[in-house]
C-alpha cells in the first residue's frame, strides 16, 4: 500500500517534523543548482514500517527567506548497503 496524494502543506508537515504519523528518519544536505537549492529527505510512515523519500526545493536567500516547494509525491525506498570504490594516492 502506498501513501495517499498528498498536498504541498502535508509535505511541508513532513519536511519540518511536523507530523506523528510520518516521521523523519533522514535529511540530506542541501545541494547547490544556482538560483535554487535542493535536497532529499527520507522518512517513515509509522503505521506501516515503510520508508519513502520526498524531494524538497527551496529558492530565495538566508537573509530574505526561502520559499520551499516540492515537486514531486514521495515514493517507497529501502536501505541498502553500497560498497564504493576510490583511487587514492600511493604513499
Amino acid at each position: 500500500m502506498s501513501l495517499p496524494k498528498l498536498t504541498n502543506d502535508e509535505l511541508q508537515q513532513i519536511a519540518w517534523g511536523e507530523r506523528d504519523d510520518l516521521v523523519v528518519e533522514d535529511e540530506g544536505a542541501w545541494t547547490d543548482g544556482g538560483k535554487f537549492q535542493y535536497r532529499d529527505i527520507v522518512f517513515q510512515d509509522v503505521a506501516t514500517g515503510k520508508f519513502y523519500i520526498l524531494a524538497q526545493y527551496r529558492s530565495g536567500s538566508h537573509w530574505n527567506g526561502y520559499d520551499y516547494e516540492y515537486p514531486d509525491q514521495p515514493y517507497e525506498v529501502v536501505q541498502k548497503e553500497v560498497v564504493i570504490k576510490n583511487w587514492v594516492a600511493v604513499a
